[in-house]
C-alpha cells in the first residue's frame, strides 16, 4: 500500500528494526569487549606461560653455573698447594695423580649427565686436562686470542665463553676460570671448567617450540646458545643499547624485519647471561583459532537471540495500537474499546470515539438529507416524464380531429382511458416487470392508432422467475416512445422492438432494440449532453432523466447505455439491481 507516495511502514517493523539495531549494537559492544579482553588476558597468559618457561631454563642455567663454579673451587682446593709450591720441572711427575684427581671430580658430575672439559693451564705451557682433551686441543687453545686475552692476567675467578670450530659446526664452550696464585700474587695458571653450549641447547629444546627463535647472551651480546645453529656465536647486541630498549624481565611487542614479534627476556645477575625469546603474533593468535570459534559460534546464536527477542518485544510493544488499527479497519466509523493499558493510547481511544460519534451524526444527517433530496428529484423526473408522454398523444388526438377521423381519434381516447387507469403517481416508484410490460403493451397499441400504415409489432422475452422483479415505475416506456417517434419514419413498414430481460447474479440487464433508422456516432457522442439543442431534443431530455433516476436509485455501477448503426437501427441497455418484494 502506498500513501502520498510513500510506502506505509509498519510500526511493529519500525520497532522491530530499532529494537534489533540496538541489541545488535549492545552485543558487538559486549562482543568487542569480551573478544578484547580475552586477547588482552590471553596475551597475558602467554606471556606469563613463557616467563615460566625461562624461569625454568635460567635455573638449569644457573645449575650449570653453580656445578662449574663447585667444580672449580673444589679443584682448586685441592690441587693449588701442589701446582704453586711445586717446580715447574717436577709437574710430569705428579702429572698422573692431578689428572685422577680432575677426573674424580668430574665424574661426579657425569653421574648428574653433566659431562664438564676440564683443563689446567700453568703459566709454563704445561697442563693438566681431563680425559678426551689432547696435545693438539691445548696447543690450539693456548695459540687462541681467547686465551692471550683472558687467561695471562691475575684475576681471581670469572666466567667467559670460548668460540671455536669443530667440524665445519659454530661452537661455544661456556668456561669458568679460577687463577692459580703464588704467595706473592704473580700468576701461575688457570683452572678452567668448560661446558659446551649444546648443554644449554639440551636445557630449551623440549621448552621450546620450533617455530620460536630463542637464544642466550652474555653480557657483550653475543649469542652463547641459539636456535638457529649459524648465529651461534654472532654478536647480535650492543647491550647498553639493548637494555635502553626493553626492560629487563619483561614481554612486549616489537617490529623487527620478519613483521611483528613477541620478545620475552630474563636476565640473570648472577651469569651475567640475558635469555631471549621471540614469538611471531601469528603463531601466538594461531593458539587462539578455537576461542575465536568459540567466539563467532557465540555471537552467531547471540545475533539469532536478538532477531528473536527484537522480534517479540516488538510485537509487545505494538500489540495495543495494532489492535486499535485492525478495529479501525474491520469497524469503520464505530467507537472502539478503550486502551486502558497505556495512558497515550487511552487518549488517541477517547479521541477517535468523540471523532466517530460526530461523524456518524453527520453522516446521519446526511442520509436524510440526500432522502429529501432524491424524493424531490423523483417526483421531478416523473413529472417531466409524464407530461412528455401526453403531449405525443394529445398531439396525435388532435390531429385526428383535424382531419375529421373522428372514429380512429375515438378508439384512441378510449385506448388512452384504459392507459390512465395505471396511477401515475402512485405512492411507491416500483413496479413488477410484468405489469410494467401490460403498461407498455396498451401503450404500444395506442400508437398503433397513429401509425395505422406501419405494422408495429413488439417481441418480448422474459422467463417466469423475473416476472416478479421489481423495477422503477415508467423506466421503459421513454425508450420505447422514443424508438417510436425518432426510430421509425415514413419509409419503415414493419417496426419491430424486441425486448429481453436477464438476470446475471444479482443484476438485471434489459435490452431494448429496434429496427429504425439508427443514430450517428457524432449524434451518440451528445447524446447525454442535455443542454446541446438538436431536434431530438425529447430523445435526449428523455435518456438523460432515466440516467440521472437510475443512479439516484441504485448508485454506481448501474445505469444506462445506448448503441447505434445507421439504418440497422439502436440498442439500449438498462443495468439493474435485482429487488424483489422483500428488498424494499
Amino acid at each position: 500500500m502506498f500513501f502520498n507516495g510513500k510506502k506505509e511502514r509498519s510500526i511493529q517493523n519500525i520497532f522491530f528494526r530499532n529494537i534489533l539495531f540496538f541489541f545488535i549494537c549492545t552485543f558487538m559492544i559486549i562482543f568487542c569487549v569480551l573478544i578484547s579482553t580475552m586477547i588482552h588476558d590471553s596475551v597475558n597468559m602467554f606471556k606469563k606461560s613463557r616467563f615460566d618457561v625461562l624461569a625454568q631454563i635460567k635455573e638449569r642455567n644457573q645449575s650449570l653455573y653453580h656445578a662449574m663454579r663447585y667444580l672449580a673451587d673444589d679443584l682448586y682446593a685441592d690441587c693449588s698447594d701442589l701446582l704453586v709450591n711445586t717446580d715447574p720441572e717436577q709437574y710430569d711427575s705428579f702429572r698422573p695423580h692431578v689428572e685422577e684427581i680432575i677426573e674424580a671430580k668430574s665424574s661426579l658430575l657425569n653421574n648428574l649427565d653433566m659431562f664438564p672439559n676440564v683443563m689446567i693451564l700453568m703459566k709454563t705451557q704445561d697442563s693438566f686436562c681431563s680425559p678426551g682433551i689432547n696435545d693438539e686441543d691445548i696447543k690450539s687453545i693456548l695459540s687462541t686470542y681467547w686465551y692471550i686475552d683472558n687467561l695471562t692476567d691475575p684475576r681471581s675467578s670469572f666466567f667467559t665463553s670460548r668460540y671455536y670450530v669443530d667440524d665445519t659446526f659454530n661452537n661455544i664452550e661456556l668456561c669458568y676460570v679460577r687463577s692459580l696464585i703464588d704467595t706473592d700474587g704473580s700468576y701461575l695458571g688457570c683452572i678452567i671448567v668448560g661446558f659446551s653450549s649444546d648443554y644449554l641447547k639440551s636445557a630449551f629444546k623440549d621448552m621450546i617450540d620450533q617455530n620460536y627463535i630463542f637464544y642466550v647472551l652474555d653480557k657483550s651480546g653475543t649469542a652463547i646458545s641459539h636456535s638457529i645453529p649459524s648465529m651461534l656465536g654472532s654478536n647480535l647486541y650492543y647491550m647498553p643499547y639493548f637494555w635502553s630498549t626493553i626492560e629487563p624481565n619483561s614481554s612486549s611487542f616489537i617490529r623487527k624485519n620478519t613483521g611483528l614479534v613477541l620478545r620475552t627476556n630474563s636476565y640473570d645477575p648472577e651469569t651475567g647471561w640475558t635469555i631471549v625469546e621471540e614469538v611471531d603474533y601469528r603463531f601466538i593468535f594461531k593458539s587462539f583459532s578455537s576461542v575465536f570459534f568459540i567466539s563467532i559460534i557465540l555471537a552467531i546464536i547471540c545475533l539469532v537471540f536478538s532477531v528473536g527477542l527484537a522480534f517479540l518485544l516488538a510485537k509487545k510493544i505494538s500489540r495495543p495500537i495494532r489492535n486499535i488499527s485492525e478495529q479501525m479497519r474491520k469497524t469503520p466509523f464505530q467507537t472502539l474499546k478503550c486502551q486502558t493499558s497505556y495512558q497515550e493510547l487511552n487518549v488517541l481511544s477517547t479521541i477517535y470515539n468523540l471523532t466517530v460519534k460526530r461523524m456518524n451524526q453527520l453522516i446521519e444527517q446526511i442520509k436524510t438529507d440526500e432522502k429529501e433530496k432524491r424524493k424531490l428529484e423523483l417526483s421531478f423526473l416523473q413529472a417531466q416524464i409524464n407530461p412528455h408522454f401526453l403531449h405525443n398523444t394529445l398531439f396525435t388526438i388532435k390531429c385526428l380531429i383535424e382531419m375529421k377521423n373522428f372514429q380512429k381519434a375515438d378508439a384512441m381516447i378510449s385506448s388512452l382511458l384504459r392507459l390512465l387507469k395505471i396511477p401515475f403517481n402512485a405512492k411507491t416508484e416500483w413496479i413488477c416487470i410484468k405489469d410494467e410490460i401490460s403498461y407498455l403493451q396498451s401503450y404500444l397499441s395506442l400508437m398503433q392508432y397513429r401509425y395505422d400504415k406501419k405494422n408495429l409489432t413488439m417481441e418480448v422475452h422474459l422467463e417466469d422467475d423475473l416476472k416478479e422483479v421489481l423495477i422503477p415505475r415508467l423506466i421503459l416506456q421513454p425508450i420505447i416512445e422514443n424508438s417510436l417517434f425518432h426510430g421509425f419514419d415514413d419509409s419503415c413498414k414493419n417496426g419491430v422492438i424486441n425486448l429481453s430481460f436477464r438476470k446475471i447474479k444479482e443484476k438485471i440487464f434489459i435490452c431494448i432494440r429496434d429496427n429504425g433508422k439508427g443514430m450517428t456516432q457524432e449524434a451518440l457522442d451528445s447524446l447525454w449532453d442535455s443542454n446541446k439543442k438538436t431536434s431530438d431534443s425529447f430523445n435526449k431530455v428523455s435518456l438523460v432523466n432515466i440516467k440521472q433516476r437510475i443512479q439516484l436509485l441504485y448508485g454506481d455501477g448501474y445505469g444506462i447505455s445506448v448503441v447505434s448503426v445507421p439504418n440497422e437501427g439502436t440498442e439500449t441497455l438498462l443495468t439493474l439491481a435485482y429487488k424483489k418484494e422483500g428488498d424494499i
